[in-house]
């Protein structure tokens, strides 16, 4: 029976490495509010501007049209500047990629609930609960995901829908990019293995996800043990 796993608040570049990583035949498709140069034959990228309307026309007409299992990445944004800079609309499109979108999404998926099968995982950060400066809007988005996701997996589990975060750390090539040396290193030191996560530990925890139904609702922990 055909799957669909649907992964918001990834990055674009930790999508395209999940995509090259996980030993799975599906199609991949990717939102993103940019475009992004087409890496993976098997990967369909879609510039979108995440409102409701289109994300439901997307995915009906996407969805419904092959029998094979498939992924569909949503990616998300951090603030570029410091709070007092942002403008309403940075505020509102950084509200609208990484939180209002995932929870939109998931709404049009439990309202045609003939999609079954389905597995959402959602990317948190562990900078949500353990905050640093700079990323006020990034930390309180992934937070309030983490808390729409246990709710809505005890309303709609028993349903066949499987909710999930991962809360990452440090991910080389992730948000580590963003951040100055002594930032990074101050981090390191709160961490077991005192370095960058890499993708093929990521990978692991994916593939467990989408195997793995006894754990609906609750956030696994990929952060070096940081948090």
């Amino acid at each position: 029976m055909k799957k669909i796993y649907f992964i918001f608040g990834a990055s674009s570049e930790i999508a395209k490495n999940l995509l090259d990583k996980i030993q799975l035949k599906n199609e991949v498709i990717c939102f993103s509010s940019k475009k992004i140069i087409k890496r993976q034959a098997r990967v369909e990228y879609i510039k979108t501007n995440y409102s409701s309307a289109s994300i439901e026309k997307i995915l009906k007409k996407k969805i419904d049209r092959k029998n094979k299992n498939i992924f569909l990445f949503f990616n998300a944004i951090s603030e570029k500047k410091a709070f007092y800079q942002l403008k309403e609309k940075e505020i509102n499109k950084i509200i609208n990629i990484n939180f209002t979108t995932p929870i939109r999404t998931t709404n049009v998926i439990i309202r045609n609930h003939y999609l079954k099968n389905i597995t959402c995982i959602y990317f948190s950060s562990s900078r949500a609960l353990h905050v640093d400066r700079g990323i006020s809007l990034y930390g309180s988005t992934k937070i309030g995901m983490e808390s729409f996701v246990k709710s809505i997996a005890l309303e709609y589990g028993n349903l066949g829908l499987n909710f999930r975060v991962v809360s990452l750390g440090l991910l080389e090539g992730g948000l580590e990019k963003t951040i100055s040396e002594s930032t990074r290193n101050s981090i390191f030191k709160r961490s077991a293995i005192k370095k960058n996560i890499k993708i093929d530990e990521l990978h692991k925890i994916i593939e467990f996800i989408i195997k793995d139904k006894t754990g609906n609702g609750s956030t696994i922990k990929c952060d070096n043990g940081y948090f």
